[in-house]
């Protein structure tokens, strides 16, 4: 479940975009109201144009949305029942990387990975110095594994 354009999402910045919620909701709407960000403001209950490009570049970095359309990986997503729509896009966090580097380090050897061990594995691979910049970065590493974490029953549910 590979977004087709690779070379071009290796371009979006490393999600700053905490509350994997919102981005459940923008896979929701017609994608012309992708365009309308007075209509995502309040959506998505943000207050700035600054925090609304933040969910629609983690989207890009998901490979759901290219320049604010739906990519055939989102068109999939929403044909399908939310059971199989948590599991996919569970699949799509951990295939990418640092976080799947921290799921599989907490899944497998039972290792929690600090904000600051996320922040440094952040920095290095995405070449970002400002180590307040990969902290903020490193909470949505932990907040989107969280979300996976509360969405267990789904996977229950899926099989």
């Amino acid at each position: 479940m590979r977004c087709l354009f690779m070379e071009e999402r290796n371009n979006v910045p490393f999600p700053q975009a905490n509350d994997f919620e919102k981005i459940i909701k923008l896979l929701e709407v017609n994608e012309e109201k992708l365009k309308d960000n007075a209509y995502l403001k309040e959506l998505l209950n943000l207050g700035t144009d600054r925090q609304i490009s933040y969910y629609l570049s983690a989207c890009e970095f998901l490979g759901l949305i290219f320049k604010r359309h739906f990519t055939e990986v989102a068109k999939e997503l929403k044909s399908v029942s939310n059971d199989t729509k948590v599991l996919k896009l569970s699949q799509l966090i951990v295939s990418m990387p640092v976080f799947g580097e921290v799921f599989f380090m907490r899944y497998y050897y039972n290792s929690n990975l600090s904000i600051d061990e996320i922040s440094q594995m952040i920095s290095i691979l995405y070449k970002i110095d400002n180590y307040e910049v990969c902290k903020r970065r490193a909470s949505t590493v932990i907040k989107w594994l969280s979300w996976i974490d509360e969405k267990k029953n789904y996977y229950n549910n899926y099989y």
